[in-house]
């Protein structure tokens, strides 16, 4: 009775370790391997967690960036609207652990995306178009959109002054404010000024107003929950600080 007792224990516990497998990831600083039991989660639902929650794989990357009269010629809305489509499918598709959180976390994310790319869709069409009242589509309460808005719609010498005042707001906050003043300078008094005018306004003032009231998916909270996913965690390396 013993050794078949024995023979049980010894075939549990193998069969315990057989359940068991690693997962090697990395974060900004380190990269650990951690263990994982595979007949709650698998490999790819592990790896989808954390392609979810460590990286920016499914953040819209395309919304506007505008500093110069150049960076309007990169703006192109057929590839902010496939960026959207393809990461909004891939997310929908995405094999995440069997864990209502992770839903929870995948519907956040899918809100995040197209709040992001609704409001990018919006600038783009302001920067590239003189139909400056699509700002109005933005529709939130907040003074800050208000005031750009009226004061890019007003255009001429009600957006000059605007601009001005932006100007004199990033000279404060500015180590070097000599520098935003000599650019503002540069710019105000080119050829180009109102066009000038209306990228500062809309890229630092408007926009800037806008993201604020973009709901955006709280990665720390979800990276709390991807650890849950793991028995053991061990660090493996580490970057000098």
């Amino acid at each position: 009775m013993k050794t078949y007792a024995t023979l049980i224990f010894l075939l549990l516990t193998f069969t315990a370790k057989a359940q068991t497998t690693s997962f090697v990831w990395v974060d900004e600083m380190c990269e650990y391997e951690s263990i994982f039991d595979s007949t709650k989660t698998t490999r790819q639902q592990i790896k989808s967690a954390y392609s979810l929650v460590m990286w920016d794989e499914f953040r819209i990357h395309n919304t506007p960036s505008v500093h110069n009269l150049e960076d309007l010629q990169r703006l192109n809305i057929d590839t902010l609207e496939n960026e959207y489509i393809d990461k909004k499918h891939k997310l929908v598709n995405l094999q995440l652990p069997d864990n209502k959180v992770w839903e929870v976390f995948r519907h956040e994310k899918l809100n995040e995306i197209e709040q992001l790319y609704k409001l990018s869709l919006i600038t783009y069409k302001a920067y590239l178009t003189d139909e400056i009242e699509i700002l109005n589509q933005f529709n939130k309460s907040d003074t800050c959109l208000t005031y750009y808005s009226s004061e890019l719609i007003n255009r001429e010498d009600s957006l000059l002054s605007a601009w001005e005042q932006l100007t004199k707001i990033q000279s404060e906050k500015n180590a070097l404010p000599e520098k935003i003043w000599s650019k503002y300078l540069e710019q105000r008094y080119s050829e180009n000024k109102f066009q000038y005018g209306k990228i500062q306004l809309l890229t630092f003032g408007w926009w800037n107003c806008a993201v604020k009231h973009i709901d955006y998916f709280d990665h720390q909270k979800a990276f709390k929950e991807f650890e849950k996913l793991f028995i053991s965690t061990r660090e493996i390396y580490c970057d000098e600080p």
